[in-house]
C-alpha cells in the first residue's frame, strides 16, 4: 500500500490529459482570440502561465513568462486580423511551435527535441507521454520569512505573485489553473492586508492557514467529483450533488434546482476529461448563468452572497457555502412519496424524475443529515418501490415498509458514531482519537504499511477536530470520511489488500463509508515472524519533535497490533506507558542508544501479551 502524498491529493484528472487540455485539436471557435476576450487578458495570461508551468517543469519563470508574452502578442494579432495564417492553426500547433523553437527549454527537458522532430497526432501524442513522465521532485517552495514576503510583494507585486503561482503549478501538475489562480488572488490579498497592518507577521500567520486548509478542501472535493464520476458514473454525482443543492437551496424549486444540477454535472464531466481551457470557460458560463437567474436568487441567502463577489470567487463560496434557512410552511412528512395511490404509476412513468424529487424532497427537510445517509435512504426507497410495484397491493406494500426505508434505526446508529467519537476527541483529546482509529484500521487493513497507517489516522482525526464543532456534525464527518476513503480506494494497488476492503471500495458510492466502518479485524493476515529489534527505539527520540514522536508511537503501535490482533485496550495503553516511561528513563543517561538497546528487550509485560 502506498504513501498518498500531499501533492497526489490534487490529481483531479487522468495524468496524459492536462497536457492535451492547453492543445486541444481547437473547434473553430476555440481560437486564442475567443479565449483572450472572454477570459480577459489578465486571467488569460494566468491560466498559461499555470498550464505552461504544470507541462515544462523545469524551466524557469522568466522563461515561461517570455512564453506567455509571445502567445499573448499573437492573441492580440489574432482578434485584428483572423486571416493571418498562423491564427488559423489548430491551437495544439500554435503552442507546440512556440515551445519547439526554444531551444533553451528543450535542452531542460529531456526528449523534448524528440517530440519536436515529429508531426501531426504522433507529435501531440509524444508531447503527452512526455509530459505524463516529466519528473518532479523539486523541493518544496522555500519558505521567506514574513517580513521578506512583504518586502518583495511591495517591491513587485506581480512579479512576486506570478512567480508564487509556477511554483505551486510545477510541482502540482493536475491542480486546475482556475484554482491556482484563486489560491493567488487569495495570497494577494492577504500580502496587500497584513503588509500594512500592525504586526505584519501575526497577521499572515493568521490568515495563511485558513486560505490553505480552504483551497485543500475546494481540491479535493474538485477531485473526489472526477472520481465519483469515473467510478459510479454520471447518474451517481448528480444524485449527490441535487442532494447537496437541494439542502443548500431549500427555497428553490425542485425544477430550478434540477436544472442548476444538470448543468453542473456537465460541466463538471468535461473537466474531469481534462480540456482545462473549456473548462474554465464553461464554468465561468456557468456560474454566470447560476447567478443571473434572479428568480432563484432573490429566495436564497447564501447563493445571493455569493454571487455578489467577484466572478473568479463565486464558485469556491457556492460549493462551500452553508445551507438557508428551510422554508417556514414546510411540512415535516413528504406524503406524496408515501401515502398518494398514484405512487407506482409516477414512478414507472419517469423512475428518474420521480426518484430525484423524492431525494429533493426529503434533503431540503433534513440538512442534519449526510448527503451519503439521503443518498442511501434514495436507494432503500428505490428498491421498495421496484418491489411492491410488482404486487397485488403496493399501496399496503410499501406503506407498512416505509420506517424501513428511511432508515431510522440507521440514522440514530450513525448519529450516536460520530457523537461518540466527537465525545472521545472532547475528553481525551487528538492524541488519543487517532490512537483509537489507528488500532482500528491496522486490524482491519493490516496489509497497510505503518506510514500508511499514521497517515490515515491523521486524516481521520482531522475530520473530527473539522467536523465536531459543527451544530450538525454528521453531514461534514460524512463527507470527508467518504473522501479519504475515494482516495485510498483509488491511490492503492488493492491486489494485495484484504478481500474486505476490495469489497468495500467496490460498494455503492453511498455504502462505502459504513462499509468501511463496520469492517471486521482481517483474520486472513500473517504477520512476519516475530522479532524483538523491531520495538527497539534509538537515540535521535530523545531529540526527536513532537509530531516525528507521535509518529514513531503510532508505528511502533501498528507493528504491536499487526502480531497480537486481540491485544486489548487495557493491555495498549500499559504498553504505552511502558514505553514512555523507558523513554524517559533512557533519555536522562549519558548514552541512551546503548540504555535502548538492552533494556527494550527485556519488557516481559509487552512480549508476554505478544507471545501468548
Amino acid at each position: 500500500m502506498k504513501t498518498v502524498s500531499y501533492t497526489c491529493m490534487y490529481n483531479i484528472v487522468s495524468p496524459c490529459r492536462i497536457y492535451q487540455g492547453l492543445f486541444k485539436k481547437a473547434e473553430k471557435k476555440s481560437k486564442p482570440c475567443e479565449h483572450l476576450n472572454v477570459l480577459g487578458e489578465e486571467r488569460f495570461k494566468g491560466v498559461i502561465l499555470v498550464n505552461l508551468a504544470q507541462n515544462l517543469p523545469n524551466s524557469t519563470y522568466g522563461e515561461l513568462v517570455a512564453l506567455v508574452r509571445q502567445i499573448i502578442v499573437l492573441a492580440n494579432k489574432c482578434c485584428s486580423d483572423t486571416t493571418d495564417p498562423e491564427c488559423l492553426k489548430e491551437e495544439i500547433d500554435i503552442f507546440e511551435n512556440k515551445i519547439c523553437a526554444e531551444q533553451g527549454i528543450l535542452d531542460k527537458h529531456k526528449g523534448l527535441s524528440d517530440c519536436c522532430s515529429k508531426a501531426g497526432h504522433e507529435r501531440d501524442e509524444c508531447f503527452l507521454k512526455h509530459r505524463k513522465e516529466s519528473p518532479r521532485d523539486f523541493p518544496p517552495i522555500p519558505k521567506l520569512e514574513n517580513e521578506e514576503r512583504c518586502k518583495k510583494f511591495q517591491e513587485d507585486k506581480l512579479t512576486f505573485m506570478g512567480q508564487y503561482v509556477y511554483e505551486v503549478a510545477r510541482r502540482q501538475c493536475e491542480l486546475p489553473s482556475q484554482v491556482a489562480l484563486l489560491i493567488g488572488i487569495k495570497y494577494e490579498k492577504m500580502f496587500e492586508d497584513c503588509c500594512k497592518a500592525e504586526k505584519p507577521s501575526d497577521c499572515i500567520d493568521a490568515k495563511e492557514p485558513v486560505i490553505k486548509d480552504a483551497f485543500h478542501d475546494y481540491v479535493v472535493e474538485l477531485k473526489s467529483i472526477c472520481q465519483i464520476t469515473k467510478k459510479f458514473g454520471t447518474r451517481v454525482i448528480q444524485a449527490k450533488k441535487l442532494v447537496e443543492y437541494s439542502q443548500k437551496l431549500p427555497q428553490v424549486s425542485f425544477s430550478e434546482v434540477f436544472q442548476m444540477i444538470q448543468k453542473i454535472t456537465a460541466v463538471n464531466k468535461l473537466c474531469c476529461e481534462g480540456d482545462m481551457m473549456k473548462c474554465v470557460l464553461k464554468r465561468k458560463e456557468l456560474i454566470e448563468n447560476v447567478c443571473s437567474n434572479q428568480e432563484s436568487i432573490k429566495r436564497t441567502k447564501h447563493l445571493a452572497e455569493c454571487c455578489n463577489r467577484p466572478l473568479v470567487e463565486r464558485g469556491l463560496c457556492i460549493t462551500t457555502m452553508e445551507p438557508d434557512e428551510k422554508p417556514k410552511d414546510l411540512s415535516e412528512r413528504i406524503g406524496e412519496f408515501i401515502e398518494d395511490q398514484q405512487i407506482c404509476k409516477n414512478f414507472t412513468e419517469g423512475q428518474d424524475l420521480f426518484l430525484g424529487r423524492f431525494l429533493y424532497e426529503y434533503a431540503r427537510r433534513h440538512p442534519e443529515l449526510s448527503t451519503q445517509l439521503i443518498l442511501r435512504i434514495g436507494k432503500g426507497y428505490e428498491e421498495l418501490l421496484t418491489k411492491c410495484c410488482q404486487t397485488d397491493n403496493p399501496y399496503q406494500c410499501y406503506s407498512n415498509a416505509i420506517d424501513e426505508v428511511t432508515l431510522k434505526k440507521g440514522i440514530q446508529e450513525d448519529k450516536e458514531l460520530f457523537k461518540s467519537r466527537c465525545d472521545i476527541l472532547k475528553k481525551d483529546g487528538i492524541e488519543h482519537l487517532q490512537q483509537i482509529l489507528l488500532i482500528d484500521y491496522t486490524k482491519k487493513i493490516p496489509q497497510a504499511a505503518p506510514e500508511v497507517l499514521f497517515e490515515l489516522s491523521k486524516q481521520l482525526t482531522a475530520v473530527g477536530v473539522k467536523c465536531c464543532k459543527k451544530d450538525h456534525p454528521m453531514p461534514c464527518t460524512e463527507e470527508y470520511i467518504s473522501k479519504i476513503i475515494g482516495m485510498v480506494c483509488e491511490n492503492e494497488d488493492l491486489s494485495h489488500l484484504s478481500p474486505n476492503v476490495i469489497h468495500c471500495c467496490n460498494e455503492s458510492y453511498s455504502s462505502r463509508r459504513p462499509c468501511f466502518t463496520n469492517m471486521k479485524t482481517d483474520t486472513s493476515y500473517m504477520p512476519p515472524e516475530f522479532s524483538v529489534d523491531a520495538f527497539i527505539f534509538h537515540a535521535d527520540v530523545c531529540t526527536a519533535s513532537p509530531e516525528e514522536i507521535s509518529k514513531r508511537k503510532s508505528y511502533f503501535l501498528t507493528k504491536l497490533v499487526k502480531w497480537k490482533p486481540t491485544i486489548n485496550d487495557e493491555q495498549l495503553k500499559k504498553t504505552i506507558k511502558v514505553f514512555e516511561d523507558l523513554k524517559d528513563q533512557c533519555c536522562k543517561t549519558d548514552d541512551p542508544g546503548n540504555c535502548f538497546q538492552n533494556k527494550c528487550p527485556k519488557l516481559p509485560v509487552v512480549w508476554t501479551w505478544v507471545y501468548i
